[in-house]
């Protein structure tokens, strides 16, 4: 394969990228006027011929021709005729409409008359046009005055005239957020028996406008669980279309659902959406980025939101209880009081062990040996008169004080 071929091989995929890419340099743009095609006839439209000044809607296409085909958009414009008879005409177009605020507004029309333009010397003398705004009772020059020649040469089939096509457009973003009458005003002199027409076709006003999209930048949601954020929709300018959000970016084990997927915002303000993350519980921990994407015309915004899965927390088992025992049996019990036992007098607690010691050592001894002398009556009534039967009343008197302190403590 020589080189030539290679640079060919190269060339063909880029062309084709080229031309598949996404046209999103388009601004967006809104119109104002109503019925600036003519299509409705002059329905809102205040119209001002002067004297011997006609004014009806007429199908231009059938006026003027082939030659027009391809310059004007649509069947339809209005049309002022002057008399076949010498004379100054003048009229006005007129339309009130309120500006939103934008970061553009702009005029434009198209008006088709016998104009001097590409060799043609034209059938009027000083026809003339300027564009104003009225706003709280005064008047302002847009335009100034606007000699209509030049334009693209056309040819009326009704009179068998040359006419010129001049299309005219004006800024009005020094008027944004306002409420205008827009006024056209043309005038010119007939010197002769001809009958001139003039037509107005395609006055427009389009505000440009474009919207944004934002959300929270960070999520983070714990294995097995699900969390949600809210996208704000806000519309810039003029901007009053409907968005499709979407959601891109979302990795294995994760759902991300937007709800509703389509918003329109009102113009000069937001409307918002819901954006909601399921985790799976076996999803891998990590840091994952998040794309919402909003299309409208053309026009593509997007916002990033950073997801961070963190593991699921391991809680500890815990133990079923047996069948013979109550859920209620499970619960926390509170540890017997040693009150008691702290507040025993040392003295008592130190004689109780050689006491008990000498009871089941030391009595049983003497029992035996006075039995054996058969002297056991007697040895009961002496003990009696012991001081072991004291030291025996003395524990007894100290397990009842005992007894009683532990009713008194649970009761």
């Amino acid at each position: 394969m020589n080189r030539s071929a290679k640079r060919n091989e190269l060339l063909i995929p880029l062309i084709l990228g080229l031309i598949l890419l996404p046209v999103n340099a388009q601004p967006w743009e809104t119109e104002l006027i109503r019925n600036g095609d003519f299509s409705q006839g002059i329905l809102y439209w205040d119209v001002s011929p002067s004297m011997y000044f006609s004014v009806s809607p007429v199908d231009i296409r059938a006026l003027l021709g082939p030659f027009v085909d391809g310059q004007v958009k649509n069947d339809a414009a209005l049309i002022f005729k002057a008399d076949e008879k010498p004379g100054s005409y003048n009229g006005t177009v007129a339309q009130t409409v309120f500006i939103p605020p934008s970061p553009k507004a702009t005029l434009r029309f198209t008006v088709i008359g016998p104009f001097s333009c590409g060799g043609f010397s034209g059938l009027l003398q000083d026809p003339q046009m300027r564009v104003s705004v009225l706003l709280g009772g005064n008047r302002y020059d847009v335009s100034g005055t606007v000699n209509l020649r030049g334009g693209t040469r056309a040819y009326d089939n009704i009179d068998n005239v040359g006419v010129c096509i001049c299309n005219f457009s004006y800024d009005l973003t020094k008027y944004s957020g306002q409420k205008i009458t827009l006024l056209i005003s043309l005038s010119f002199y007939q010197g002769g028996y001809y009958g001139a027409r003039i037509y107005f076709d395609d006055i427009s006003i389009k505000i440009s406008g474009d919207f944004s999209i934002s959300a929270p930048s960070h999520l983070t949601i714990q294995g097995g669980s699900s969390s949600s954020i809210t996208i704000t929709v806000s519309s810039i300018g003029g901007f009053n279309s409907p968005v499709r959000l979407d959601v891109s970016g979302v990795p294995p084990g994760v759902a991300a659902t937007i709800d509703p997927r389509d918003v329109t915002p009102s113009m000069g303000s937001s409307v918002v959406s819901t954006l909601r993350v399921s985790v799976d519980k076996m999803a891998n921990a990590g840091d994952y980025t998040l794309t919402i994407t909003g299309t409208s015309n053309g026009i593509s915004r997007k916002t990033n939101v950073v997801l961070s899965i963190v593991p699921p927390e391991e809680k500890p088992q815990q133990q079923a209880p047996s069948p013979q025992q109550s859920p209620i049996s499970q619960a926390p019990q509170t540890p017997p009081s040693k009150t008691p036992e702290i507040q025993l007098p040392s003295i008592q607690i130190d004689f109780l062990l050689p006491l008990i010691v000498m009871l089941f050592v030391a009595f049983p001894i003497i029992v035996v040996m006075r039995r054996r002398e058969g002297r056991g009556r007697k040895l009961i009534k002496e003990l009696q008169n012991a001081w072991i039967y004291e030291e025996i009343q003395k524990i007894e008197d100290f397990i009842k004080e005992l007894e009683d302190f532990d009713k008194e403590k649970h009761s």
